[in-house]
C-alpha cells in the first residue's frame, strides 16, 4: 500500500490572488502533518468543498482564517453547547441566585 492511500487527503485553498504567498507555507504544513495533497483550488471555498468530498479528502487547509469563510461550528463537539430552551421555567419556582 502506498503511503498516499494511507495518509489523511487534503485538499488546499488559496485564493488565485494569494496563491504564490501562501502555496509554499500550505504545502509545508501539509508535509508536516503527513496529509496527501490531493489538490489546490483556488476559485472558490465551496468548490474546494466540492472537490474535497469528491476526492474522499478529510481536510482543506487554508492559509487565513478569512479564507474559509463562512465558518463552521460544531456543537456537537463543543463544550459550550446552546442552552436546552425546550423548558421554561418560572424565575418564581428558580431557586434564587447567591451571590
Amino acid at each position: 500500500m502506498s503511503a498516499a492511500a494511507t495518509a489523511i487527503a487534503a485538499i488546499i485553498y488559496i485564493p488565485k490572488a494569494e496563491l504564490s504567498l501562501y502555496l509554499g507555507a500550505c504545502l509545508a504544513y501539509c508535509a508536516a502533518r503527513g496529509y496527501f495533497v490531493a489538490g489546490t483550488v483556488t476559485d472558490s471555498m465551496e468548490d474546494a468543498r466540492r472537490d474535497a468530498q469528491h476526492l474522499g479528502a478529510a481536510v482543506i487547509v487554508v492559509a487565513r482564517r478569512d479564507h474559509a469563510l463562512p465558518r463552521v461550528e460544531v456543537i456537537a463537539e463543543s463544550h459550550d453547547q446552546a442552552p436546552d430552551t425546550s423548558r421554561k421555567e418560572d424565575a418564581r419556582r428558580r431557586r434564587p441566585r447567591r451571590i
